[in-house]
């Protein structure tokens, strides 16, 4: 007799993200009942037509989630085997230029939703007859200084504290005989900065300088790396994404089960190598990294030229 699938109910599944693929790896694997969410039914149609059961569920409306909770108890019979905690957002803007209103909005999203997510369906972990799992999709750029961009500041600091988090939840609920997984995502193809593109803020549309930002007279190539442009060349295709994310979490290393971490996507491999070393790589190299990286170079000479210009023109 095969063995009874394990269920999982995964947050943030819209078609054409991240959360979809994992959704549409785990149903082809054959071992997990997979219960897609997202906030509208319309947007998993691809979820939905390969057999993938979906549901509707908002990560920021307490309503929603207790609904889930009761719909998912209903159907599972009481118990839920695993949650992953995909749902998120970002922000891409220079911190000075960043409105608290929209940085607030970011860490509802990342950080509080989350966790409130982990709160209302522990219960039905905590009935799971198997080793339960809860997965939290944080992001490599989380890590300081190594991982995480300029520009992107509001992101990586809310990535950063939802990883805080889930180290904290790892130890106060191994009593409970609950694993807790940090899923570090580095640069993968996805909707993530179509969905960026699309977001407006209180003073600008995402990754779009305000008027009368400082860094004006670099607007053009700010706002192309904020945007994007640097990620999507080098990014990995998400179903290989996928294939060894559910790799790592049915197998693990050496067979023992998942590990507590795990680093996929391009240059993953690279941000753990510097993070695991950080004592030992000088500051002026990470620092040179990071400036090449994220363009700092070509804003701070592009900001000089034009404050010399004006010099002179005064």
């Amino acid at each position: 007799m095969a063995p009874l699938k394990r269920s999982i109910l995964i947050t943030g599944c819209s078609d054409g993200g991240l959360g979809a693929a994992l959704a549409h790896e785990m149903h082809r694997t054959g071992h997990w009942r997979v219960l897609a969410s997202a906030r509208s039914l319309k947007k998993m149609a691809t979820l939905a037509a390969a057999g993938i059961e979906t549901m509707t569920l908002d990560v920021l409306s307490e309503d929603s989630l207790e609904a889930g909770v009761a719909y998912v108890s209903e159907l599972l019979g009481g118990s839920l085997d695993a949650l992953l905690l995909n749902a998120g957002g970002g922000l891409s803007m220079p911190l000075i230029d960043t409105t608290l209103s929209s940085l607030r909005n970011l860490y509802e999203l990342n950080v509080f939703a989350p966790l409130r997510t982990a709160q209302l369906f522990l219960p039905l972990l905590l009935k799971s007859t198997k080793q339960p799992l809860i997965i939290n999709n944080t992001s490599c750029a989380a890590l300081q200084p190594v991982g995480g961009l300029p520009w992107q500041a509001p992101y990586n600091s809310s990535k950063a504290a939802s990883s805080s988090m889930t180290h904290s939840l790892r130890h106060e609920l191994s009593p409970f005989g609950i694993k807790v997984v940090e899923l570090l995502t580095a640069s993968v193809k996805s909707n993530f900065f179509v969905n960026l593109a699309n977001q407006t803020t209180a003073s600008a549309t995402a990754a779009r300088l305000p008027e009368g930002s400082l860094y004006e007279p670099a607007k053009e190539d700010l706002e192309a790396f904020m945007g994007g442009g640097h990620a999507e060349v080098t990014a990995m295709d998400q179903t290989v994404y996928a294939k060894r994310v559910v790799s790592d979490l049915e197998g693990g290393w050496l067979g023992g089960g998942p590990p507590e971490s795990i680093w996929r996507g391009t240059f993953a491999s690279r941000v753990w190598l510097m993070h695991m070393f950080q004592g030992l790589v000088p500051g002026w190299a990470t620092r040179w990294m990071v400036r090449d990286t994220g363009k700092v170079d070509v804003v701070e000479r592009k900001v000089r030229a034009a404050s010399k210009a004006k010099g002179k023109a005064s």
